[in-house]
Formats: structure tokens, sequence, C-alpha cells
């Protein structure tokens, strides 16, 4: 394999990328804007690749074993995720998209007096029997709530708790919780302290959860699963909510038998024990993680109709451990050595070299997150997190650090996690996650339902370069932009929130963000990307996303040609 390897991970074969500038696009003259009615026609011709139609096909890539070349089957996503709703009643993605569309209840088997779970579910719902539901609320008291409103609330599906909710309705009358009445659980005691005594999410919240795509790998021991992105706020991402990426399955490991061994060009190698490690200067920082190949399903076209899917493989967390440059410091690292290979102690023994400057920078050996140990999924009871590096180098379950003078070229930095370009070499140790955006509201998950008048648009930005400077958005396509405003503190190799008020008048439009870090770095187009690496590649796809909104409110997830 021919070696295109960058200098210290600096200079990137996307260089020419780099020098695409938010100026050059933004200065479009009046006349241009009319690409947009174009762009509004070319959607409604098909001109687009849609996840619903669309056949993965198999890549010439190595790695393509990993991702959408594993299979050559079709990616109609609505239909996979049906199985992970948690009831098993509704469809995850339909439900927020088709039932809230629905209007009423079947007249002949429900009625606001009888709502019970067995009697209601997607299927059952019908226009027919609004107009009996409000007539009775009216006479009710209840006139003041809008007869669909007054119905779905009623069912404990306002505020998007849409898929699952049915099962938990109880036998009461739909508005008896509603103002001005009191809600049922303000006349009761509830329940004492420890009845959980480790805390858990409202069941009402038990679709928020992790979902993989069965068809992308053969088994789910070497698999992963995604973030469910457009459930989530603010910055920081529930421990229980980071995806999971294995090589070998998930290790059940005995804290008090786990060592950590550090060896090879040093004047005292050491194993440390747990105790050990927590005994030396502990820090805390916020850093997102991301697996390389987030997003890779899309290089050739639209494949999955879900920001959980298509970006998924994402998180922020709060790492709480030890610098690496401190144990480096404790061992006395030889003048010669250059390189750290890291290595994991699950069943694949997953290992990366880590350039010397990194580990003396911020990599980090950490052993809590989010304020409490480490998670088993992500690496309990301790892994190595290299800040806005490329999640596979953050390894797992570290069990040895060997220093040397030159990469040792293993497996996951050859034959995968390697870069497949136009002319047939490969760039490696290509470590640094670029500037990358998503709009996760709306999304399919998160439809606008609500006929036309104001929404919030937000979503996230990342940089493993660096900060975020600026995000822009577009309601057309990329025709125009408009800066939003950051709602989140803003860090360094850290989720940053953004948002943008939009008063839809319920025209389709297809919405763009862009982001731009404190480096220059500007999110480039799929035109722009792949022109400089080609279609083969399934790292590093950090294009501006488009999400079409049709004039029912639904939102799907498109390529413009």
């Amino acid at each position: 394999m021919s070696r295109k390897q960058n200098d210290k991970s600096k200079t990137l074969a996307t260089e020419s990328v780099l020098r695409y500038t938010a100026a050059a696009t933004d200065a479009v003259p009046r006349s241009v804007r009319t690409r947009y009615s174009a762009a509004i026609e070319q959607v409604n011709n098909a001109n687009l690749e849609s996840p619903q139609t669309k056949t993965v096909r198999s890549g010439t890539n190595n790695n393509a074993g990993e991702t959408a070349g594993c299979t050559d089957k079709t990616a109609d996503h609505s239909a996979i995720t049906a199985q992970y709703s948690t009831t098993e009643r509704a469809d995850y993605v339909n439900a927020g998209q088709n039932f809230l569309a629905q209007n009423a209840i079947k007249v002949d088997t429900i009625t606001v007096d009888t709502i019970t779970a067995a009697t209601v579910t997607a299927a059952t719902i019908t226009a027919a029997t609004v107009t009996a539901a409000t007539a009775r609320a009216a006479k009710a008291g209840v006139s003041a709530v809008g007869r669909r409103n007054f119905l779905l609330a009623g069912l404990g599906l306002m505020g998007g708790a849409a898929a699952g909710a049915i099962s938990v309705i109880p036998k009461a009358k739909a508005a008896s919780n509603l103002p001005p009445n009191i809600p049922s659980w303000s006349r009761t005691l509830g329940s004492g302290v420890l009845t959980n005594p480790y805390g858990k999410p409202s069941a009402f919240e038990a679709n928020v959860q992790r979902r993989t795509v069965d068809w992308l790998t053969p088994d789910r021991i070497a698999s992963i699963s995604f973030t469910p992105l457009a459930d989530l706020k603010g910055i920081i991402t529930p421990s229980g909510l980071v995806f999971e990426r294995y090589h070998a399955g998930l290790p059940e490991i005995d804290p008090h038998q786990h060592r950590l061994m550090i060896h090879g060009m040093v004047e005292r190698p050491i194993i440390l024990s747990m105790e050990d490690l927590m005994r030396f200067p502990a820090t805390s920082r916020i850093a997102f993680l991301e697996c390389p190949a987030n997003g890779g399903m899309e290089w050739r076209g639209a494949q999955m109709n879900g920001v959980q899917f298509t970006h998924g493989m994402l998180a922020c967390c709060e790492w709480t451990g030890v610098l690496l440059s401190t144990l480096l410091a404790e061992v006395g690292v030889s003048k010669q050595a250059s390189w750290i290979l890291a290595e994991g102690a699950d069943g694949a023994h997953m290992s990366r070299s880590i350039p010397m400057e990194k580990a003396m920078d911020d990599a980090l050996i950490v052993y809590a997150q989010n304020g409490e140990a480490l998670r088993p999924e992500q690496g309990y009871p301790v892994r190595l997190l290299n800040p806005g590096w490329e999640g596979n180098t953050c390894i797992k379950w570290l069990r040895r650090l060997e220093i040397g003078d030159k990469p040792w070229y293993h497996r996951e930095e050859t034959s995968k996690y390697t870069d497949l370009m136009p002319d047939g070499t490969s760039r490696e140790f290509t470590f640094v996650q670029e500037c990358n955006s998503v709009i996760t509201s709306p999304s399919p998950e998160k439809p606008m339902n609500h006929g036309k008048g104001k929404y919030w648009i937000e979503g996230l930005a990342w940089s493993g370069r660096g900060t975020i400077k600026h995000v822009d958005v577009s309601l057309d396509g990329g025709v125009t932009f408009r800066e939003a405003r950051f709602t989140s503190i803003v860090l360094p190799r850290a989720l940053t929130r953004f948002g943008l008020e939009f008063d839809w008048d319920g025209s389709p439009a297809l919405l763009q963000s862009r982001a731009t870090d404190d480096t220059g770095y500007v999110q480039p187009t799929y035109e722009q990307l792949r022109a400089v690496r080609g279609t083969n590649s399934i790292y590093h796809k950090n294009a501006i996303h488009t999400w079409k909104v049709s004039a029912t409110g639904a939102v799907q997830n498109v390529q413009l040609s």
C-alpha cells in the first residue's frame, strides 16, 4: 500500500478544501438566488438520492466490510428501525412523522371516557372522532384547548413522546389532568427515596436510546450503536447514550485485577493498579468523541433517514483522569522516543500508534466520565482519550503503553482506518476529526408538525482542530446563509450547540448548516470533498448535510446532485 503520511497530522490531504471560505460563497449576486428555485425543482424531480430508495453499493475500499460496502442490501431505514421501538407498537422514525399528523380516534372503539392502551394504536387513528371528542371536551369545560392538541395531550403525546407513550395511557378521562383541573399525580403521595438507588430516566423517555443497523455488520460483536442526537439537549451526552464501538465485544473487567503497564524506551518501566493511577494529580475536561466512520454510509449518496444514523457516532462528555504527560514524566521517556503504542484489553487487543507530540499535549488517561466511573461500554476501568482525534485512537480498556521510535503499523492503522484516494493510494494517520456540523431539529425524527409559523432550528458543531468560530444556516440549499447564534458554552474540541429562529411559510425548504473553526477551516460541500477524496472512502466525511422539508413538514435526508 502506498503511504501518504501527514506531517504530524496537520498537513491534511484535503488542504485544498481548507481554502474554501465563507466570504467566497456568500458574495452571491442577487440574480444567482434563482438557484434556489432550481434546487427545489431538482428535489421535486427526484434528482437527488433518497434513503427510501437508495441501494447500498459495495465499495472498493478494504474497509468496506465495516460499513456500507459490507452487503448489498436496500437501506429502507424506516422499516428497519421499527424493531427498535421500546413498546414495539410504533415505528420510532414514522411515529414522529405520521402518528402526530393523523387526527383523532376511531369512533366505534374509543371514547374520551374509555381510552386505554389496549384500544389505542397508531393504526386505529382516524379523523372521525376529533369532532366528537372536541364536542365532549367543550361540554366538559375545556373548550379553550384546540381539538387536536386536546386529544393528543389527553393521550400523553404532546412534547414528542409519540412512539411508546401509548402503552402507559391510564383508564381515565383524557382531559382530566389538563388545566384548570388538578392532575391525578397531585392528589396522591409519590414514591419514597431510594425507590431507584441509582437514578434512571422517566418511563416516558423510554424511546430515547441507542440503536443499531443490523445489516451494517455481520454481527453485534464487532459493530456499532448510534447516539440519539435528535433527542438530546445541551452539549453533554448522558453516559448511557454514548455510542458504542466494539471490535471484539464488550469485556467484563474486574478493576482490582486490571493493570496499566508502561514500558519500552523508558528509564523506569511501571505497572499501575487503578488505586495507583488515582494517586496521581487528576484533571477534567469536556471533549467530543467521534468515530471517523461517522456518516461514512453517505459518501456515495443519501442512505439513512435520521440524524441518529447519519451523525450518531458522536458524543461529548466530561472526562476525568491523569494527563498522559504526567505518567510519561514518571517513567522517564528516552529522548529518541517519538511514538507510543496504546493497546486495549478486549478480545481484539485493539491498538493504535500515537505520536509523542499528542501524548505530551492533551492526551488523557481517563477513569471517570460525567462525574462517575467510566461505563463498561466506554472502556471501564480505564481508557485513553485523545481530544479531537479519531475515536479509534482513544483505546478503551487500556492495558499497556509501549514507548518506541516509530509507528507499529498494526491492522487498525493499515487495512483499517486509512482513507482510499482516487489515485489508489491511501492516507494514513489522519488522526484529526475535521470541522463538522449538523442540524438536529428539524430532522426526520423531529418533523415540523405544527404547520406554518415559528420554529427553532438547532444543531451541533464541532472541530478536532480547535474551537468553533461561527455556524451559518441555509434555508434554500446553500444559496444564501444566515449566521446562527451559539446556545451553549464554546470550548475547544467539544460540541457547540447553535440555533436560529425560522418563520416557516409552509414552502418546501432545504436546510443546511456550515461550521467554521478558529483555524479558518470551513466545512466543505459534498462537491468539494469528493473533488479531493473521491467516493471510495469511508472515513472523515464532514460535508455539509441537507434536510429536505416538504410542505407537510416531513423531513428527509437528501443530497443535491
